[in-house]
């Protein structure tokens, strides 16, 4: 039984998915690990290695959960899917951009440097779409459970729980030894990855120049998640 465990880059996937694992032990997958593994096959290759570990999935009886930012493709799996303030979302995964994918220094990374990076992701975001189209296709798509981040971060156990009893799973939690984890933990291990986790952080990061290009580009999704400037 495969289920995505979907969002937009830098939502609180990476969280949840260790809640899942580590306090729930529930079977997760990192779909990007996989491709990455995978490059040397080919675009053709790497599609049809994907579905094979899908059909090898969908054969076992237990839920395994799998992370993807990819916009959905209309296969008929359930799915969480967590979205967040897209203000925070976006200078969060401005950073990470920076920091992580292009390897640079906090020092090097200029204003303009992030302002430019930034004003692009605002805009689009080639491989999973821009922010709201994101939102707004997993949103629409069936079978899928939306699980806000900021109650994930605030309770972090009964959000999830909550979640999987909608998609009619069990939570483990019996066989559990540990608490599951906390984020102020996690990011003294990994700051690059799990950054701040602050609900409002766009508040000091976010280009104050920036925003009304963000509001036209947005404003609709925002608004119907309640997310008001």
């Amino acid at each position: 039984m495969l289920i995505w465990l979907a969002s937009y880059p830098r939502s609180g996937n990476n969280f949840m998915w260790l809640i899942l694992n580590r306090y729930f032990q529930c079977c997760t997958i990192d779909s990007y690990k996989v491709r990455r593994q995978l490059k040397k096959q080919g675009v053709s290759g790497q599609r049809n290695r994907m579905k094979q570990m899908i059909s090898d999935i969908d054969r076992r009886p237990e839920p395994h959960f799998v992370k993807a930012h990819d916009l959905p493709f209309g296969d008929p799996h359930p799915a969480i899917y967590i979205v967040r303030d897209g203000r925070d979302v976006l200078v969060s995964y401005t950073w990470f951009r920076l920091e992580v994918d292009e390897g640079l220094e906090r020092s090097q990374i200029t204003p303009e440097r992030y302002g430019a990076m930034l004003r692009s992701l605002i805009r689009d975001e080639p491989h999973f779409g821009s922010w709201s189209t994101n939102v707004r296709a997993w949103m629409e798509r069936e079978n899928t459970v939306v699980v806000r981040f900021e109650n994930l971060i605030k309770c972090p156990k009964e959000c999830v729980t909550r979640a999987l009893s909608q998609l009619g799973v069990s939570p483990m939690e019996k066989h559990c030894h540990a608490p599951p984890p906390e984020f102020n933990k996690l990011q003294k291990r990994n700051p690059r990855i799990f950054r701040r986790g602050k609900i409002g952080s766009w508040e000091d990061e976010f280009p104050e120049d920036q925003l009304e290009l963000f509001w036209q580009r947005h404003g609709d999704v925002m608004r119907c998640l309640g997310y008001l400037s």
